[in-house]
């Protein structure tokens, strides 16, 4: 079940996040969860790393990437239509990652992060996610 209120209100303080409107601690602070609605979470966590650094900010230098842009317009369409989550539980993040953060080792952090998505791509397209089908993620376009 999705919650609609809930997924408007998420997509509103991402989007305005990544525009330089809010801080990452408004944004964090502001965000919804919902437990019928499993996209919400899935999407904080996927994008977590984006804003959550220890340091009050607005927006993240990485999010210029080609890349992470297409991620952060897949979230938007995502939260923006009335399609289930899908997808099973992934961790975006291990411990370890977090830890290079928050001791400031990012470029660390992010090399291993993408290495382990790349492991995780192995097993599944995510290149679309957070859509599940292809086809959907073409039907709802990201901004």
């Amino acid at each position: 079940m999705i919650s609609r209120k809930k997924r408007d209100l998420a997509r509103q303080l991402i989007d305005r996040f990544f525009a330089c409107e809010i801080t990452n601690d408004e944004l964090m602070n502001a965000y919804p969860s919902d437990r019928n609605d499993p996209a919400l979470n899935a999407i904080y966590e996927r994008l977590w790393g984006y804003w959550s650094d220890g340091h009050n900010r607005k927006s993240a230098d990485d999010a210029r990437n080609v890349e992470t842009r297409a991620l952060i317009g897949r979230c938007l369409a995502f939260l923006g239509s009335d399609l289930e989550y899908e997808w099973p539980p992934i961790q975006w993040f291990k411990p370890s990652v977090a830890m290079l953060r928050l001791i400031g080792l990012r470029k660390m952090a992010e090399r291993r992060a993408r290495e382990s998505i790349k492991e995780m791509q192995r097993h599944r397209d995510l290149d679309i996610w957070p859509f599940m089908h292809e086809e959907d993620c073409l039907r709802f376009p990201c901004k």
